[in-house]
């Protein structure tokens, strides 16, 4: 943080070289103490490595670990937009990490109390505060959320996910978070309008029902990154249904909901076109509801692609990868390899979601020579495949 630090910042990130080069190069320059010179190095590898999350990343102090759980931009702006919107003024951001969350909830105009254990991280999170240029709508403590006192309208919520005897983030049971979720409770009782829990979107269905409120499932690059758990007045801040899925573009989010029973579509025959949905779609439920605005159904009944003979428009473009089929039939390798040495196609890129091989092992069955043009082979069971028979479908991006 002092001047001299910033001064070694900036010599680190300029040094060529693996990270024990740049130490020994720093230390014939008689620049100090090994253990500041790596942590400087760290700090410049986090910074390298969050530039294409965070276009402001040469200014911002980061852990590696925090780096790897810091929520990306776009979702913070869309967590405090939703808070904003709530008409909460005041949000308790419990366990803030190195403030990514903070900063969002700041700039959308709210004030932030942030608690954060580790006092690390509290100090990085000063830092960013000052580099945004929101320093004075922040306060940040350090200790425990779980002791700490606090107040406010609204509370945002990161718990960590314990790691296991393995070394393995866990991810799947909501008593392995640490604090476990069933520390909601005390927080519902200390907020005036509720708030949101961000979680794993792996977490079983049954594990997210037992915390009330409504989920929504978080996308972002057609990767579903997240389960936010709406609690209390927030329930509703978006929509009333208990779980939806949230596509988030520069544009503005595109927000799908379940349908009623019977939620899944019928399989049917291939159309024209086959789509990949974003997988917040299949994950929430919402299959059902993108299939009917798509005018689509099913290929298969035990598979999310989708098909029909229309192409999406507008905002729904986004809400499925499309594809346009040029050819279909049994997965056998020789004939497939024939069709496609037919067609000239080479190069494949290779979608599967209940077949058993990888990808990799495919391309090898196939022989594909490398060259000529690329296509993509979706390997799915259609309606009208036997019971243990897949399909091949050759198709184009469109």
């Amino acid at each position: 943080m002092s001047p001299e630090g910033g001064r070694l910042l900036n010599e680190v990130a300029a040094l060529p070289g693996d990270t024990p080069q740049r130490v020994l190069a720093l230390r014939k320059r008689g620049l100090g103490d090994p253990a500041i010179l790596t942590a400087a190095l760290a700090v410049a590898d986090a910074r390298h490595r969050a530039r294409l999350r965070f276009p402001d990343a040469h200014h911002l102090f980061f852990t590696s670990e925090a780096l790897a759980q810091a929520t990306s931009p776009m979702i913070a702006r869309y967590h405090a937009g939703q808070l904003a919107a709530s008409g909460a003024r005041t949000v308790v951001d419990l366990g803030c990490g190195i403030g990514m969350d903070s900063l969002a909830l700041a700039e959308a105009g709210l004030t932030v109390l942030a608690l954060e254990r580790d006092p690390a991280r509290v100090i990085f999170a000063r830092a960013n505060a000052a580099a945004r240029g929101v320093t004075a709508r922040i306060t940040f403590r350090a200790g425990d959320v779980t002791a700490l006192d606090w107040e406010a309208d609204a509370a945002y919520w990161d718990p960590s996910r314990r790691v296991s005897a393995e070394g393995r983030r866990v991810s799947r049971w909501g008593d392995q978070y640490e604090p476990p979720l069933s520390f909601l409770a005390q927080i519902e009782s200390r907020v005036r309008l509720g708030g949101c829990v961000k979680l794993s979107p792996a977490l079983p269905d049954e594990a997210l029902a037992e915390l009330g409120g409504r989920t929504e499932f978080l996308s972002e690059g057609r990767e579903c990154k997240e389960a936010c758990v709406w609690f209390g007045a927030l329930e509703g801040v978006s929509g009333a249904a208990a779980t939806a899925a949230v596509l988030l573009r520069p544009e503005g989010p595109l927000v799908l909901v379940p349908r009623g029973d019977p939620g899944d579509p019928s399989p049917g025959v291939l159309g024209r076109f086959l789509f990949d949905p974003d997988p917040a779609v299949i994950r929430s439920g919402a299959l059902g509801t993108l299939a009917e605005r798509l005018s689509a159904h099913r290929i298969g009944a035990a598979d999310a692609y989708l098909t029909g003979d229309d192409l999406p428009t507008g905002e729904l473009r986004a809400a499925a990868a499309a594809y346009r089929v040029l050819d279909s039939q049994p997965y056998r390798p020789k004939q497939v390899k024939e069709m496609l040495r037919a067609r000239g196609f080479g190069r494949l890129v290779i979608k599967k979601r209940h077949f058993s091989k990888e990808p990799d092992v495919v391309a090898r069955e196939l022989q594909l020579p490398g060259g000529g043009a690329e296509g993509t082979l979706v390997l799915v069971r259609t309606a009208s495949s036997p019971r243990a028979e897949f399909w091949s479908v050759l198709c184009e991006p469109v």
